[in-house]
């Protein structure tokens, strides 16, 4: 038998393709630097509701009908009393931009979750710089990737990412890059922002995102909770097609109609989005991802 042939097929399985080499790369970088490595997540199963005082979350990421690929991750995660919810989204057109996302969503909620399963009791600020931490230790990770295989500042590995950390008392965030984030307060009925998209000059760029260097300042902050708020945020792909107040309320009436877990229901709320269309073809042109968490209902949280 002529090896050439009769091992050609095997060839594919023994080389392996760019992906799987950032991959390695990626894991072996995250060793390195200390962290742990989570696989890229799309659909994220709910987390299962805490008992007494404990958030209910959800999340889901699609890929749209227009885009080749979904370069959005998110991920939960649950540490002691705490919640982390996280969402990123590598920039569009880069080469590397999905394995920027999933890279940075994974080292933020390692990082994360170490930190606040060993802490006690913590007071706002500090959980405001946990959160911000988080996001730096991402940055970290990807500029040691990006020294590792000799990218430039603009090679390709570089994202957006939010995080969002709820607890018994409060709830912090830190974010850098475009997006949205609402608050929706249960008594009236009001939705307020409190993510602004840090966007760029020009249509489609952002001022602030990560990657083998920081670019601009990332943003961060604190906020005590209502009993049943719900907070939401995501990608650009739904933040810059709605109308957000109007979107918020639209998404509290979707959760409490939808039975099952809130992932389900921002899973369906999502590929209806991706399903609807203008004159000019579907209405959002850009990968989906969204992330929800309901406080506690009948307890106050005062920091």
């Amino acid at each position: 038998m002529n090896p050439a042939v009769g091992f050609a097929p095997l060839v594919p399985l023994l080389v392996p393709t760019p992906a799987v080499r950032l991959l390695r790369i990626s894991r072996i970088a995250m060793t390195l630097a200390g962290y742990d490595y989570r696989p890229p997540m799309g659909r994220v199963p709910a987390a299962a509701p805490a008992g007494h005082g404990g958030w209910r979350t959800g999340a889901a990421t699609i890929t749209g009908h227009v885009r080749q690929e979904n370069q959005d991750a998110v991920l939960l995660q649950k540490a002691g009393p705490w919640q982390i919810a996280l969402c990123a989204d590598g920039l569009g057109g880069l080469p590397l931009g999905k394995d920027a996302s999933s890279l940075a969503v994974a080292v933020a909620a390692g990082w994360l979750g170490r930190n606040l399963a060993r802490a006690g009791e913590i007071e706002p600020e500090r959980l405001r710089g946990l959160a911000l931490s988080g996001l730096l230790a991402a940055q970290k990770a990807l500029a040691l990737l990006a020294g590792f295989l000799g990218l430039e500042p603009d090679g390709g590995l570089r994202t957006t990412l939010t995080v969002v950390l709820a607890g018994p008392t409060c709830w912090a965030f830190a974010h850098a890059g475009d997006g949205f984030g609402i608050r929706i307060r249960p008594g009236q009925g009001q939705v307020e922002a409190w993510l602004e998209p840090q966007k760029g000059a020009y249509a489609n760029v952002v001022a602030c995102s990560l990657g083998p260097r920081l670019e601009g300042m990332p943003r961060s902050g604190v906020r005590t909770w209502e009993p049943g708020e719900l907070l939401a945020f995501g990608s650009d792909g739904i933040g810059d097609q709605v109308e957000l107040e109007g979107f918020g309320l639209h998404l509290r009436e979707c959760l409490l109609a939808a039975p099952g877990t809130l992932s389900g229901a921002c899973g369906t709320l999502l590929d209806g989005l991706a399903e609807l269309r203008s004159e000019a073809g579907y209405a959002f042109d850009d990968n989906l991802s969204l992330v929800v968490l309901q406080a506690p209902a009948g307890e106050d949280g005062p920091c």
